[in-house]
This record gives C-alpha cells, structure tokens and sequence, in this order.
C-alpha cells in the first residue's frame, strides 16, 4: 500500500512538471514586451512622449512646473508646514 502512494506521487509530480515546461514557451512570447497590446495610460516602449504644448494642455500650471520644468514649492509654504493634525 504505501508503493501505491509512492507512485500515485510520482505521476502527479510528473504530471505537473510536464505541464510546466509546455507551459513556458507559451509563456515566453507572451511576456515579449511588443506582445502585450497597449492598454490606455501604460505605454509600450516605457515612455510617454508628448511635446510641451501637449503637456501643458494636460496639466495644471504648478503641476506641469514640477513636473516638467523641475520647479518645487516655495520652502515653508506647503499645506503641512507647521501642521499640528494627529497623524494616522
């Protein structure tokens, strides 16, 4: 009896290694980074590329400064300088 067990465990692992290494080639040319179709506000090459003019349209005037010119905040101007709130 505790053969069969043996084997019962045997072809399972077979099994699932089988499995597995089919499995893999499929998965290989779907990780491909050209496989994957676009989705909207991920692109496919890494970067977003948009000219100036498009990103000020897109953007607030403060948030295209930081973002895009590196500007910051005046120092000690922020919403939570001198805060006194409780925390989380």
């Amino acid at each position: 009896m505790n053969t069969f067990y043996v084997r019962i465990v045997g072809v399972v692992l077979l099994a699932v290694i089988v499995v597995a290494v089919q499995s893999r080639g499929r998965w290989a040319g779907a990780m491909s980074p050209g496989a994957i179709a676009e989705h909207v506000g991920i692109p496919t090459g890494g970067r977003v590329e948009k000219t100036d003019a498009q990103w000020k349209a897109v953007l607030d005037r403060e948030t295209y400064a930081v973002t895009r010119r590196r500007g910051t905040e005046r120092p000690f101007s922020g919403a939570y300088h001198n805060s006194n709130a409780d925390g989380l």
